[in-house]
């Protein structure tokens, strides 16, 4: 005897007002009626559908995946012994500097047991002209700075460039007047050391066509916007 239909609806909701409904209908195959087409011969064909696969916990496969992958890496990862004092001063000179430590600045280092003896040894490498130099290539190479404009010429006062950048690291210029100055150096009025003008190198420095000026604009456009802006 087939239920009437008010009855199947009640039942309908009663199973699915129950707590624990979401997880396990999430968690079942879905067992839906396959759809019908009608083919070339006017004939009802059915279409075979694959039962969604059922899910072990309701995280989903994909964080299973992953927990398990991470708890099998911190089984087979350990961790390093800290640092002993001589591989620090090591490090931190050559990443701050490019230039080994002394024999005279390792031995004082060993035999500085304050706690602040690691910070020391930091701050007196940023203050150190060596730290300019290390790090000002890297912007020197965005600026495509060059001593020579072609094989055997030179460009007249290029080093200035050079030794504003380095000055401009070692004395911790914000970022903003950095790039202002290079961009705007003549134009602005509260500038009082003339030196910066030698900021504007950035754009001075470039290749130069002197029978086609478009082009030179060109590759100051460029530099600009893949130096500064990240765009090519």
């Amino acid at each position: 005897m087939k239920m009437p239909r008010v009855k199947r609806f009640r039942r309908k909701l009663w199973l699915t007002s129950r707590p624990g409904f979401a997880v396990a209908h999430l968690c079942q195959p879905t067992r839906r009626r396959a759809p019908v087409c009608r083919g070339v011969s006017g004939r009802y064909n059915r279409l075979r559908m694959r039962p969604s696969p059922r899910c072990s916990t309701p995280i989903g496969r994909a964080t299973q995946l992953i927990t398990s992958s991470l708890r099998n890496l911190k089984k087979r990862t350990r961790a390093l012994a800290d640092a002993d004092k001589r591989t620090l001063i090591r490090r931190i000179t050559y990443d701050l500097t490019g230039l080994p430590p002394t024999a005279a600045e390792i031995e004082a280092f060993l035999a500085d047991q304050s706690p602040d003896a690691y910070a020391q040894v930091v701050d007196r490498l940023l203050a150190s002209p060596r730290y300019g130099e290390r790090w000002g290539r890297y912007w020197l190479d965005v600026a495509r700075y060059s001593d020579a404009r072609n094989v055997g010429e030179r460009f007249p006062f290029s080093y200035t460039y050079r030794d504003w950048v380095i000055r401009a690291l070692n004395e911790d210029m914000p970022y903003d007047r950095f790039i202002t100055l290079q961009l705007a150096a003549d134009l602005l009025q509260h500038t009082k050391d003339r030196r910066d003008l030698a900021a504007l190198g950035y754009l001075s420095l470039g290749r130069e066509f002197p029978k086609s000026f478009p082009e030179t604009v060109d590759d100051r456009i460029d530099v600009v916007a893949r130096g500064m802006l990240g765009l090519t």
